[in-house]
Protein backbone atom coordinates (compact mmCIF):
# COMPACT_ATOMS: atom_id res chain seq x y z
CA UNK A 1 0.00 0.00 0.00
CA UNK A 2 1.08 3.69 -0.82
CA UNK A 3 2.56 5.80 1.62
CA UNK A 4 0.48 9.06 1.19
CA UNK A 5 1.90 11.03 3.99
CA UNK A 6 5.34 11.08 1.70
CA UNK A 7 3.26 12.79 -1.19
CA UNK A 8 1.41 15.32 0.79
CA UNK A 9 3.24 18.96 1.79
CA UNK A 10 3.16 20.26 5.24
CA UNK A 11 -0.45 19.60 6.67
CA UNK A 12 -1.98 20.04 3.36
CA UNK A 13 -4.96 18.10 2.43
CA UNK A 14 -4.35 15.64 -0.99
CA UNK A 15 -6.22 16.34 -3.97
CA UNK A 16 -6.68 14.53 -6.81
CA UNK A 17 -3.78 17.17 -8.81
CA UNK A 18 -1.18 16.12 -6.57
CA UNK A 19 -2.05 12.05 -6.49
CA UNK A 20 -1.82 12.72 -10.46
CA UNK A 21 1.25 14.26 -9.99
CA UNK A 22 2.56 11.54 -7.31
CA UNK A 23 1.66 8.70 -8.92
CA UNK A 24 1.49 9.51 -12.49
CA UNK A 25 -1.87 7.05 -13.19
CA UNK A 26 -3.29 10.35 -14.83
CA UNK A 27 -2.18 13.72 -15.59
CA UNK A 28 -3.13 16.52 -13.94
CA UNK A 29 -4.72 17.74 -17.39
CA UNK A 30 -7.23 15.10 -17.03
CA UNK A 31 -7.84 14.98 -13.69
CA UNK A 32 -9.33 18.66 -14.22
CA UNK A 33 -11.06 17.57 -17.38
CA UNK A 34 -12.60 14.55 -15.30
CA UNK A 35 -13.86 17.04 -12.87
CA UNK A 36 -14.80 19.73 -15.86
CA UNK A 37 -16.89 16.54 -16.81
CA UNK A 38 -18.72 16.06 -13.65
CA UNK A 39 -19.15 19.62 -13.55
CA UNK A 40 -21.50 18.77 -17.37
CA UNK A 41 -23.54 16.12 -15.61
CA UNK A 42 -27.79 17.48 -15.59
CA UNK A 43 -28.99 18.95 -12.18
CA UNK A 44 -31.26 15.58 -10.87
CA UNK A 45 -32.57 14.92 -7.60
CA UNK A 46 -29.84 12.58 -6.84
CA UNK A 47 -26.69 12.44 -8.49
CA UNK A 48 -25.33 8.86 -9.17
CA UNK A 49 -21.69 8.26 -10.33
CA UNK A 50 -19.71 5.45 -10.85
CA UNK A 51 -16.35 5.00 -11.11
CA UNK A 52 -14.62 1.79 -12.15
CA UNK A 53 -11.08 1.19 -11.44
CA UNK A 54 -10.33 2.21 -7.63
CA UNK A 55 -6.49 2.50 -8.93
CA UNK A 56 -4.67 5.17 -6.12
CA UNK A 57 -7.87 6.71 -6.07
CA UNK A 58 -7.35 9.87 -8.04
CA UNK A 59 -10.51 9.57 -10.29
CA UNK A 60 -12.49 9.34 -7.19
CA UNK A 61 -11.03 11.50 -5.46
CA UNK A 62 -11.19 14.16 -8.38
CA UNK A 63 -15.00 13.03 -9.19
CA UNK A 64 -15.48 13.85 -5.26
CA UNK A 65 -13.68 16.94 -5.27
CA UNK A 66 -16.26 17.94 -8.12
CA UNK A 67 -19.52 17.05 -6.63
CA UNK A 68 -19.34 16.94 -2.26
CA UNK A 69 -22.80 15.55 -2.55
CA UNK A 70 -23.28 13.00 -5.68
CA UNK A 71 -23.34 9.25 -4.97
CA UNK A 72 -20.16 7.98 -5.54
CA UNK A 73 -19.56 4.29 -6.17
CA UNK A 74 -16.34 2.74 -6.78
CA UNK A 75 -15.76 -0.47 -8.12
CA UNK A 76 -12.86 -2.94 -8.29
CA UNK A 77 -11.56 -6.37 -8.16
CA UNK A 78 -8.91 -5.10 -5.49
CA UNK A 79 -9.08 -4.54 -2.33
CA UNK A 80 -5.43 -3.27 -2.41
CA UNK A 81 -2.12 -4.05 -4.57
CA UNK A 82 0.56 -2.55 -6.36
CA UNK A 83 -1.34 -1.29 -8.63
CA UNK A 84 -4.14 0.19 -6.51
CA UNK A 85 -7.19 -0.77 -5.39
CA UNK A 86 -9.35 -0.04 -2.33
CA UNK A 87 -6.63 0.29 0.40
CA UNK A 88 -5.08 3.04 -1.67
CA UNK A 89 -8.20 5.04 -2.81
CA UNK A 90 -9.54 4.84 0.55
CA UNK A 91 -6.39 6.27 2.19
CA UNK A 92 -6.63 8.61 -0.57
CA UNK A 93 -9.69 10.02 0.94
CA UNK A 94 -7.87 9.97 4.72
CA UNK A 95 -5.17 11.97 3.44
CA UNK A 96 -7.93 14.19 1.72
CA UNK A 97 -9.36 14.97 4.85
CA UNK A 98 -12.87 14.01 3.85
CA UNK A 99 -15.58 12.91 5.80
CA UNK A 100 -15.81 8.83 6.49
CA UNK A 101 -19.93 9.61 4.70
CA UNK A 102 -17.71 11.80 1.66
CA UNK A 103 -16.28 8.75 0.61
CA UNK A 104 -16.98 6.55 -2.29
CA UNK A 105 -19.31 3.24 -2.06
CA UNK A 106 -16.92 0.57 -2.62
CA UNK A 107 -18.03 -2.59 -4.32
CA UNK A 108 -15.63 -5.13 -4.57
CA UNK A 109 -15.62 -7.31 -7.43
CA UNK A 110 -16.34 -7.66 -11.19
CA UNK A 111 -17.68 -5.09 -13.27
CA UNK A 112 -20.34 -6.12 -15.20
CA UNK A 113 -21.30 -8.58 -12.66
CA UNK A 114 -22.00 -5.39 -10.31
CA UNK A 115 -23.75 -3.89 -13.35
CA UNK A 116 -26.17 -6.89 -14.22
CA UNK A 117 -26.79 -7.28 -10.54
CA UNK A 118 -27.35 -3.46 -10.13
CA UNK A 119 -30.70 -2.27 -7.78
CA UNK A 120 -29.69 1.18 -8.31
CA UNK A 121 -31.49 2.72 -10.69
CA UNK A 122 -29.88 4.85 -13.56
CA UNK A 123 -26.51 6.79 -13.13
CA UNK A 124 -25.84 9.80 -14.39
CA UNK A 125 -22.28 9.19 -15.26
CA UNK A 126 -19.40 6.24 -15.32
CA UNK A 127 -15.86 6.59 -15.61
CA UNK A 128 -14.09 3.40 -16.83
CA UNK A 129 -10.06 2.84 -15.96
CA UNK A 130 -10.07 -0.60 -15.22
CA UNK A 131 -9.32 -3.55 -17.84
CA UNK A 132 -7.43 -2.13 -20.79
CA UNK A 133 -7.45 -5.36 -22.59
CA UNK A 134 -10.73 -5.50 -25.47
CA UNK A 135 -12.63 -7.95 -24.01
CA UNK A 136 -12.66 -6.02 -20.31
CA UNK A 137 -13.59 -2.95 -22.20
CA UNK A 138 -16.25 -4.20 -24.73
CA UNK A 139 -17.73 -5.65 -21.23
CA UNK A 140 -18.08 -2.62 -19.29
CA UNK A 141 -19.21 -0.69 -22.17
CA UNK A 142 -22.47 -3.21 -22.94
CA UNK A 143 -22.40 -3.50 -19.06
CA UNK A 144 -22.88 0.12 -18.10
CA UNK A 145 -24.24 1.81 -21.35
CA UNK A 146 -27.98 0.19 -20.30
CA UNK A 147 -27.92 1.59 -16.70
CA UNK A 148 -26.38 5.01 -17.56
CA UNK A 149 -29.65 7.54 -18.15
CA UNK A 150 -30.48 9.35 -21.52
CA UNK A 151 -28.11 12.32 -21.40
CA UNK A 152 -25.58 10.69 -18.63
CA UNK A 153 -22.03 10.76 -19.14
CA UNK A 154 -19.67 7.59 -20.06
CA UNK A 155 -15.46 8.79 -19.81
CA UNK A 156 -12.28 6.75 -20.21
CA UNK A 157 -8.96 6.51 -19.01
CA UNK A 158 -6.12 5.44 -21.44
CA UNK A 159 -7.94 6.28 -24.89
CA UNK A 160 -5.26 6.82 -27.53
CA UNK A 161 -2.82 5.24 -25.39
CA UNK A 162 0.19 3.51 -27.42
CA UNK A 163 -0.10 0.81 -24.86
CA UNK A 164 -3.50 0.27 -24.83
CA UNK A 165 -4.75 0.65 -28.45
CA UNK A 166 -7.77 -1.93 -27.34
CA UNK A 167 -9.33 0.83 -25.10
CA UNK A 168 -9.63 3.34 -28.42
CA UNK A 169 -10.56 0.43 -30.20
CA UNK A 170 -13.75 -0.69 -28.13
CA UNK A 171 -14.97 3.18 -27.45
CA UNK A 172 -14.96 3.39 -30.82
CA UNK A 173 -17.00 0.52 -31.75
CA UNK A 174 -19.32 0.13 -29.29
CA UNK A 175 -19.92 3.82 -27.95
CA UNK A 176 -21.92 5.06 -30.94
CA UNK A 177 -25.15 6.39 -29.81
CA UNK A 178 -23.61 9.79 -28.31
CA UNK A 179 -21.70 12.82 -28.75
CA UNK A 180 -18.28 13.64 -27.18
CA UNK A 181 -18.02 16.21 -24.89
CA UNK A 182 -14.34 16.57 -24.12
CA UNK A 183 -11.11 15.01 -24.60
CA UNK A 184 -7.60 15.49 -22.78
CA UNK A 185 -4.34 13.34 -23.30
CA UNK A 186 -5.93 9.68 -22.84
CA UNK A 187 -9.27 10.75 -20.99
CA UNK A 188 -12.20 11.17 -23.27
CA UNK A 189 -16.08 11.60 -21.96
CA UNK A 190 -18.88 11.06 -24.45
CA UNK A 191 -23.17 12.30 -23.63
CA UNK A 192 -25.50 9.25 -24.39
CA UNK A 193 -28.12 10.46 -26.91
CA UNK A 194 -31.67 9.40 -26.95
CA UNK A 195 -32.03 6.40 -28.14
Amino acid sequence: MANYSSYRESDKPLTAESLATSFGYMTVEEVRMLKYAVGLIEPGTTTKIVNVGAGAGTSSLAIREASLWALLYSIDISPGGPLGGFDGETNAFKQAFLHPTHHPIQMLGDSGEIAANWQSGPVDMVFIDDGHHYDDISRDIKSWWPILKTGGIIAFHDYGAAVWPDVAMAVDELVINASVLCQVHTFKAFRKLGE
